[in-house]
């Protein structure tokens, strides 16, 4: 059987899935059909792309390819139809230790709190623009300066970006706006994005805001969602436009070659073999900016993945990227790809679950979104993202935004 007969089994469990998700939650706008939404982009549009373009890869590969995609999907929905109590009181002891879950009565919105964000913001931004050497090529051209020189400089980037966004969320979540005055702070921070020359970022504040309107405001009808869906399609594809990462149609298919990467990849493997957790290991190098250690690895963790497909391209600070579960098999193979399927599944079942308790949760919402929607702390890996979460409650209670003795407990999973 081809690839063609997998990729339409593939199609149809997902769409299966992504029902159950809307069924369930009585919205498009939950995890579970997003997740699918977003990860089954690269895998469908595999059949046009292999229309188009001959990469050359075994079409063995890329029948294994939508095989262990299928073993990803179903493992991942699975924890779906599953409830695990203990995960779930686990999740709201640690939000209830840390301060992290609270009650409205507590906090306030206040100005000189976002505008902090916005300052620390432009301190960053303007050190990015210095210690990169790029200067103004962020301003006049952050697309070059984005794709030449990043490297190096990746702290830097990566906490600008945390930090405005992290403003965004505040003031919606906080402030409240009215719908157009949210749409007007919305066409301003992604404005704002643009200089950081990634066009996912752009597109994080109109999800975002999605998000806000839905649960925050009043609930957006299905077939809106699919509209709002379909608009942010064509932002994404005029953005390429923009930047010139696309030409016509088949440059934009072309653009989505994260499942070649993968299938040309798995027929690669034998180069680098299971690594047996190492590669899990090896990635906390992340955690470590490069300025402060100059003989930290360029090659650690899943970026083996990388260097195996182009050598030498990490060290421009460029990756291809591939579906989200090859760094999975990459140390224990099929059974890595569907353990930690299962268990990301589970774990955001529990997050969205407590985030529909407590809407007006900042952490519940920002945890929520960074593991089930969209990275909004891109680069920031676990342990990270726990000490952005925490340093930011903390100063939000140095700040007045809470109370300084705490929140109080309002909803209990």
């Amino acid at each position: 059987m081809g690839y063609n007969f997998y990729l339409g089994l593939y199609t149809l469990l997902a769409a299966i899935f992504a029902l159950y998700g809307m069924v369930k939650y009585k919205t498009l706008l939950n995890p579970l059909s997003i997740s699918i939404a977003i990860f089954s982009v690269s895998v469908i549009i595999a059949l046009p792309f292999y229309h188009i373009v001959d990469t050359g890869t075994p079409i063995e590969y890329i029948s294994y390819t939508v095989v262990i995609s299928i073993v990803y999907l179903l493992f991942f929905s699975l924890a779906f139809f599953i409830r695990f109590a203990l995960i779930d009181k686990l999740y709201y002891k640690f939000m209830v230790y840390f301060k992290l879950h609270g009650g409205e009565r507590k906090k306030r919105y206040k100005s000189t709190v976002f505008i902090s964000f916005l300052l620390i913001f432009v301190l960053f931004f303007m050190m990015l623009m210095i210690q990169s050497g790029a200067g103004l090529l962020w301003i006049l051209d952050p697309r070059i300066a984005y794709m030449d020189y990043r490297s190096g400089s990746g702290h830097l980037y990566a906490a600008a970006r945390w930090i405005l966004i992290t403003a965004f969320i505040y003031y919606l979540w906080f402030k409240k706006p009215k719908s157009t005055q949210a749409i007007f702070t919305t066409l301003a921070f992604s404005f704002l994005a643009y200089f950081f020359g990634s066009k996912g970022f752009i597109l994080d504040f109109w999800i975002v805001f999605v998000f806000y309107q839905h649960y925050l405001v009043r609930p957006i009808k299905n077939i809106t969602l699919i509209l709002v869906g379909a608009s942010l399609i064509v932002l994404f594809l005029s953005l390429q436009l923009i930047q010139g990462t696309a030409k016509d149609i088949s440059d934009t298919i072309a653009y989505f070659t994260y499942f070649d990467a993968t299938a040309r990849f798995l027929s690669m493997f034998d180069q680098v073999g299971l690594q047996h957790g190492e590669a899990f290991i090896s990635h906390f190098w992340s955690m470590v900016p490069r300025d402060f250690f100059p003989s930290k690895p360029y090659v650690y963790g899943q970026y083996i993945i990388h260097e195996t497909l182009n050598p030498g391209l990490l060290e421009k600070g460029r990756a291809t990227g591939t579906l989200i579960w090859t760094k999975y098999y990459l140390d224990f193979g099929v059974m890595g790809v569907a353990i930690v399927a299962f268990f990301s599944g589970t774990i955001l079942k529990t997050f969205y679950h407590y985030f529909l308790l407590n809407k007006n949760n900042l952490y519940g919402f920002i945890i929520m979104a960074q593991y089930g929607v969209i990275a909004l702390y891109n680069y920031a890996t676990g342990i990270i993202f726990i000490i952005i979460i925490l340093l930011l409650s903390k100063w939000l209670r140095m700040r007045g935004t809470y109370n300084r003795r705490g929140m109080i407990l309002e909803k209990q999973i």
